[in-house]
């Protein structure tokens, strides 16, 4: 949830005043923990502390157990999901790991530059040592398989990393293990920062998984919409409502026009609850009329007119097009 900040000289305060006119807040309430956090003055803090800013009476709007501490603690400290966790990353070796190499040049180009690949994983034993991570259920139990069948990306906040099988035929396509655990304000994405954000007009471009990204990034059939876009993200899944206030808080602004690289068999009504987001200035969708998955070259674009995604939805929004049907692990 996203609302202007109530704390002193903050942009309540100005827009009281007339100083400012923007249509939009700062303010991020979680709607997972009773906790907030200002993006532009850094206020944070319990709901409660929020409430009583506002003159209101916690005990009117809020649970026995979020007013009792001792049965309810924060997972969170400190506001540090709002950074970046940084990994240690093997270094690729070109003498192993040929069939990854290999899998890695089908699917984006024989002239991709692997080094340049943010947060690739080839060496996925040696990850996992290096950075201590502690595996657990079906992680531990496929060890050997992905380490030897998948590469990984670590995505952007570093809570995360996602696997993919280099063999188009096996039963297991996709994995995660969780390295981090992901806060309640944000959902981690996978992404490419391209150029600092604009005062005024910015553009973020999304898509489902971490292929459909590097293959669109570098082809040359999206290079207008490349140099006019600050940020481009995977959401690894369909949940892009949350991504886009990810993406927001990394290139730290509020209101963007947002591009979508879809996959064909998505329905464009379900883009409609991303047209209502408060924060989309404007939406444009485009699909890969040659291949089910976006990132499946060869590409050819078909840009949907979202304006008629609202027309037919505005009036009466079904009821299974409020959230897009998805499996986060599904899309890559």
């Amino acid at each position: 949830m996203i609302c202007r900040c109530p704390f002193p000289d903050c942009e309540l305060d100005s827009f009281r005043q007339k100083e400012v006119v923007r249509d939009h807040g700062h303010l991020y309430i979680s709607t997972k923990e009773p906790v907030f956090f200002c993006q532009k003055c850094n206020a944070s803090g319990s709901i409660i502390k929020l409430i009583r800013q506002c003159k209101g009476d916690p005990k009117k709007f809020l649970p026995s157990e979020v007013l009792d501490g001792k049965t309810f603690e924060f997972k969170y400290k400190k506001f540090e999901q709002f950074g970046i966790y940084n990994h240690f990353i093997p270094k690729i070796n070109p003498d192993i790991y040929k069939l990854k190499r290999q899998y890695l040049k089908y699917r984006l180009g024989q002239g991709i530059d692997l080094e340049k690949i943010p947060g690739l994983v080839l060496n996925i034993r040696e990850f996992i040592y290096e950075n201590k991570i502690q595996l657990t259920g079906s992680s531990l139990k496929l060890f050997e398989y992905l380490e030897n069948s998948f590469v990984g990306f670590i995505t952007t906040r570093g809570t995360k990393l996602v696997l993919r099988n280099i063999d188009d035929n096996a039963d297991i396509q996709y994995h995660k293990i969780n390295l981090i655990e992901e806060g309640g304000f944000f959902k981690d994405i996978y992404g490419v920062h391209l150029r600092y954000p604009l005062k005024d007009i910015n553009t973020i471009v999304l898509c489902e998984g971490v292929f459909d990204l590097l293959v669109a990034l570098n082809h040359p059939k999206l290079r207008e919409i490349k140099e006019k876009s600050c940020y481009w993200a995977a959401v690894i899944g369909t949940y892009y409502n949350k991504a886009i206030l990810s993406v927001l808080d990394l290139c730290n602004i509020t209101m963007s026009d947002v591009v979508i690289l879809s996959d064909s068999n998505v329905p464009e009504k379900n883009y409609y609850w991303v047209s209502k987001n408060i924060s989309v200035r404007s939406l444009s969708v485009y699909y890969n009329k040659l291949g089910e998955d976006f990132g499946k070259l060869p590409i050819s674009l078909v840009k949907t007119k979202v304006e008629n995604i609202r027309r037919s939805y505005d009036n009466k929004p079904t009821q299974n097009t409020k959230h897009i049907h998805s499996n986060e692990n599904r899309r890559f």
